[in-house]
């Protein structure tokens, strides 16, 4: 299979690599261009967060300010990921849309501890100002780039398409998709779309592609990259899919007719056998820093500590399930002696962590 890839600048590169790296073939033809605004250093004094809804806003911020203490809250693992990379000390991620970040903040972070500030570009999906604002925050946004939209496809895309040298077209946004449709109407390649499958990233990308009837649309489980590429290596053939209550994940759009309803069908939610023990050992973290963060601020200020610890180790297994990934999808392994032994470790680390956290809780 070969995918056209139409995300801008380092993301696009990146994920070029990442599927390189599951045995997919791609080519890069960003939708758009990034352009970052010039200005002096912002003062964050007063602000508890900052909230990012890109990468390239992560991109932006480090250009515009020097600190790296404050806490970020990111949309999802790319972005947070990208934070890291940085230098920023206190990265959560909601790993998946607006809405879930939301929850996410309001979950962890108090109105009366200070305000919040949305690092964007000019273009803005999703409100989440107004959603925090009704939530009793204090929330403010700063543009630190411009996104620009391309007037045309690349003359290699456009040869590639009529040649039907293009199997799928991976599409991240309602934007991007709203532009891929604009551009392929441009270009006079409607029929060719027949011939063409969309992997998107969630509904609200599908639905912007509505205009064209295509060999078949397929949406992503989860609304971040880890799914979507998966999504995309199931395509390819490259994973065998794993039943699960007789349901193969989201529903999948076909072609048929011209709006292009959706229709139930059958698609994959695909795991290796490494892959579901370290994303187990992330699950019963996730299930106990809920509990840990409420105690740790309503009635015991000593375990801060340990709560940054366990915050820190979500990250790490978070980092580490997307190597793993990664790491089967190149070899083809069943199991690894050396990370089975590693996931022993981590979770003999996780229970004395536990048992110390129950002792100071008596």
């Amino acid at each position: 299979m070969r995918i056209l890839v139409t995300r801008p600048g380092e993301d696009g590169i990146a994920l070029a690599e990442l599927l390189n790296v599951s045995g997919i073939d791609s080519i890069v033809d960003p939708l758009m261009s990034i352009q970052q605004i010039h200005g002096p250093q912002l003062k964050l004094e007063g602000v508890q967060a900052l909230l990012l809804t890109s990468a390239n806003g992560v991109r932006a911020l480090v250009n515009r300010s020097s600190r790296r203490d404050i806490p970020i809250y990111a949309v999802g693992e790319a972005t947070a990921r990208t934070a890291r990379k940085f230098g920023f000390s206190q990265v959560h991620s909601a790993d998946g849309n607006v809405d879930m970040l939301v929850d996410l903040v309001e979950n962890i972070l108090k109105p009366e501890d200070g305000s919040l500030l949305h690092i964007a570009g000019s273009s803005i999906a999703g409100d989440l100002i107004k959603s925090l604002s009704n939530r009793g925050f204090q929330c403010s946004r700063v543009i630190l780039y411009k996104t620009n939209n391309s007037r045309r496809l690349l003359d290699s895309t456009i040869a590639d398409i009529k040649q039907n040298k293009i199997d799928a077209v991976m599409l991240y946004s309602p934007r991007s998709a709203e532009i891929f449709v604009n551009l392929i109407r441009k270009a006079r390649l409607v029929r060719s779309c027949q011939k063409i499958i969309l992997i998107c990233l969630s509904d609200a990308v599908y639905k912007k592609t509505l205009r064209i009837q295509w060999k078949a649309v397929k949406t992503s489980t989860e609304p971040n990259q880890g799914a979507i590429i998966e999504l995309a290596s199931v395509l390819a053939g490259n994973s065998e899919p794993v039943y699960q209550n007789n349901k193969l994940g989201k529903p999948l759009h076909t072609a048929g007719s011209i709006d292009q309803t959706k229709k139930e069908s059958d698609k994959a939610f695909y795991r290796k056998p490494i892959l579901k023990k370290a994303t187990i050992i992330s699950i019963v973290i996730l299930l106990i820093l809920p509990l840990i963060f409420f105690t740790t601020k309503e009635y015991f200020p000593h375990l801060n500590l340990i709560n940054q610890v366990l915050t820190n180790n979500k990250s790490g297994f978070e980092d580490i399930e997307g190597r793993l990934r990664i790491l089967e999808k190149k070899y083809q392994v069943p199991d690894l002696k050396a990370l089975k032994d590693e996931r022993r470790r981590l979770k003999t680390n996780l229970v004395n962590t536990l048992e110390k956290v129950n002792s100071l809780e008596k």
